[in-house]
């Protein structure tokens, strides 16, 4: 495609995803289990989660801290499930070393899948300029993005020579059809950003950042997910914070090197983060919020046929929520997804009211059209 077209829905889902029509959707259950808890006596508050896995199994991160959000002090957390459903207890997996772990914010950034070697990203910076940080952005600077990659045989995490400056990761990396590995983010100044690299494994040094324009708005489209459909385009899915409650799409011919000016989509959008991604029976899928109250609530999956019409949704989760305890930017709902396929099921990780952390398991016999 050359021009990135409007329609992105088909009847009846078009209307089945506007006001309040979700309950005729059909409902996915699955297996869900709690990986983390908030309390007032360990953290407080919980987000940014991502999945990866390797022989050992699934692994699942995600940002701990105290007080709600991007926070000095925040960190990494990290837990392993050897079982299905079985979740070990979490551990501290990056404390922002740039300079402590008082005065610097360490952020889960995503995990690389498409590759034997689990490497799990995080960025770091001292925090936000309107909370004393330094700096006129969105971020403060000097802000960058590492990498850890795990020793199954010893049980260790060493640091990856991978290493992006002026990086906040949004998406860990995955592998293009090609072997290219993309993942995406922004710069300090919340300018949107999609790094690539073609090196062997995603903790490689050699990542090269190219921009993707602002489009029609006042702010940059951010948050991005991504596939790619079968004739190569990648397909870049954004959040847009200036009040269109829609979906935006790039594409990119040429794996990653370069993206067309965002356009919005018909997808409804609670301004939150989605997930995409395609499956091994071939199906395209969306994992978003489209209450456009920007209540992140319910949660669903789309699926598509070919990546450009999304024609069946799905409810994972529309239960009421809210947060328990006080925080900055804490709200109710179903949040941030990220997933993977792994033994036959799609494995769906998401903070909830961004005090807990789940993971809900969904049989692919149960995603068709």
């Amino acid at each position: 495609m050359t021009t990135i077209e409007r329609q992105m829905l088909v009847a009846p889902l078009r209307t089945l995803l506007q006001e309040d029509a979700w309950g005729k959707l059909p409902r996915l259950h699955g297996a869900s289990a709690r990986l983390f808890t908030a309390s007032v006596h360990t953290y407080d508050y919980a987000h940014h989660a991502s999945l990866g896995w390797d022989a050992a199994g699934l692994h699942a991160f995600w940002s701990n801290g105290r007080d709600g959000e991007d926070l000095p002090g925040q960190i990494q957390s990290w837990s392993r499930c050897a079982a299905q459903g079985c979740w070990g207890t979490p551990q501290v997996l990056a404390r922002a070393p740039m300079l402590d772990d008082i005065t610097t914010t360490a952020i889960n950034g995503g995990t690389a899948n498409g590759s034997p070697t689990l490497t799990a990203f995080y960025s770091e910076y001292k925090g936000r300029p309107q909370d004393g940080a330094g700096g006129t952005g969105k971020w403060s600077s000097p802000m960058h993005t590492a990498a850890q990659v795990y020793e199954p045989s010893t049980g260790i995490w060493r640091a990856a020579p991978a290493y992006l400056e002026d990086y906040l990761l949004n998406e860990g990396p995955r592998r293009t059809a090609r072997g290219r590995w993309v993942m995406t983010g922004e710069d300090h100044d919340g300018h949107t950003r999609i790094a690539y690299s073609d090196q062997s494994e995603p903790g490689d040094p050699g990542w090269v950042q190219v921009p993707v324009v602002k489009g029609e708005g006042a702010v940059f489209k951010n948050e991005p997910s991504w596939f790619q459909r079968p004739d190569g385009t990648l397909a870049l899915w954004l959040r847009d914070d200036g009040g269109s409650h829609r979906l935006w799409l790039a594409e990119s011919q040429d794996e990653g090197g370069s993206w067309s000016e965002p356009a919005p989509t018909d997808i409804p959008d609670a301004t939150s983060k989605c997930h995409c991604g395609k499956l091994s029976n071939g199906l395209y899928y969306l994992i978003h919020n489209p209450n456009t109250s920007g209540l992140r609530i319910p949660l669903i999956i789309s699926l598509s046929e070919d990546g450009l019409y999304f024609s069946k949704a799905y409810i994972l989760r529309d239960e009421d929520t809210a947060p328990r305890l006080p925080g900055r930017f804490k709200g109710a709902g179903y949040q941030y997804p990220n997933s993977l396929e792994f033994e036959g099921r799609l494995q769906i990780i998401y903070s909830v009211n961004k005090e807990e952390i789940e993971v809900q398991s969904i049989a692919l016999s149960e995603l068709s059209l």
